[in-house]
């Protein structure tokens, strides 16, 4: 669920991304998901000069088993579009000692997705175990044709209602290494997306937590909150 009066700064001017996500009156998902995540040009709105930013939370049950919450921004900056819509792209993550920079030529994926896939994988290794990073990855990527739930859902933005979808994944659920995930294998990871809004990922979360009592949590949340020419 997004918080509400989240805004969005577009060249024409303010406006709120949604206070609420709700169910569409038809909930049959006819697309399949490899074609509405990884076939679809997540950047086709954001045009040369343009800049997304990212809000990231990270929160934890007990900081003495898990360190200190933290939030920061992440910025993903259109440099050049070339004849076929292809992009080049780098993004900034954090600021101050945390900063991290990244940039590709070429792409139609927004990065962000990347990111939010490696890191998700990293943070559930640290919790959970379960295997070794490649593993873990691997069926953190199958997840999304084999593992998840995606019901349609209409977002706020823009002064109007667009039509999106909210996945859910489930991707260690059942895996045949769950003995050694400590009871983390029922962890969720959400993603909310429209065709109609720039950059495509509206909110990606984790939520890594054990059905074992007395373990730790940790979530982690992604959330688009502005639109807006580079810095």
């Amino acid at each position: 669920m997004f918080r509400a009066h989240v805004r969005v700064a577009l060249m024409a001017g303010a406006v709120a991304l949604p206070g609420a996500l709700m169910a569409a009156a038809d909930p049959q998902v006819t697309k399949s998901v490899q074609t509405l995540i990884f076939d679809t040009p997540h950047m086709s709105l954001v045009s040369k000069g343009r800049e997304l930013t990212y809000r990231y939370e990270h929160t934890v049950s007990s900081e003495a088993l898990l360190g200190k919450p933290f939030s920061d921004n992440i910025r993903v900056r259109v440099l050049k579009v070339d004849a076929t819509g292809k992009r080049d792209v780098d993004m900034k993550v954090f600021g101050g000692e945390y900063e991290r920079k990244w940039g590709e030529s070429g792409l139609t994926l927004n990065p962000i997705f990347i990111w939010y896939m490696n890191n998700s994988v990293n943070q559930y290794q640290r919790l959970a175990g379960g295997g070794e990073y490649p593993y873990l990855k691997d069926r953190f990527s199958k997840a999304f044709v084999e593992k998840n739930e995606i019901e349609a859902a209409k977002i706020q933005f823009d002064g109007k209602e667009v039509d999106g979808y909210k996945l859910t994944l489930t991707p260690y659920a059942g895996d045949k290494n769950v003995r050694k995930m400590q009871g983390f294998e029922k962890s969720t990871f959400v993603v909310t997306f429209s065709p109609d809004v720039p950059g495509y990922f509206v909110e990606m979360t984790a939520n890594i937590e054990s059905r074992k009592s007395n373990t730790p949590k940790m979530t982690e949340r992604l959330t688009l909150v502005k639109v807006g020419d580079m810095q």
